[in-house]
């Protein structure tokens, strides 16, 4: 889903549609503690930002990594699978402020 991101083909609502899929999928990826997906989904949409297109859309994107929610969940599922998946757990400090 990310690659589609990436293309030249979308129209806006398109890139929309998409951005909220990839929310829907950081909220399962949180739950179920898979972390390096969430962390290979932020260093996507970071290099997002360096293009010319979509510029406002992969900024709100990118402000769900720090909300209250992404944030407080976020600390939540590292309490949870931390353990399990520590790899991923750690390529993820630092992001958004998490401690």
């Amino acid at each position: 889903m990310l690659d589609l991101l990436q293309t030249d083909f979308l129209t806006e609502e398109d890139y929309r549609a998409i951005g909220a899929r990839v929310i829907d999928f950081l909220t399962v990826f949180i739950e179920t503690g898979r972390f390096q997906q969430i962390y290979e989904t932020y260093e996507v949409m970071t290099a997002q930002m360096t293009g010319e297109k979509f510029i406002h859309e992969t900024a709100g994107i990118l402000d769900y990594f720090r909300s209250d929610e992404f944030i407080t969940n976020m600390v939540s599922a590292i309490t949870l699978w931390g353990r399990k998946e520590r790899d991923g757990a750690i390529s993820l400090q630092g992001l958004c402020g998490i401690p």
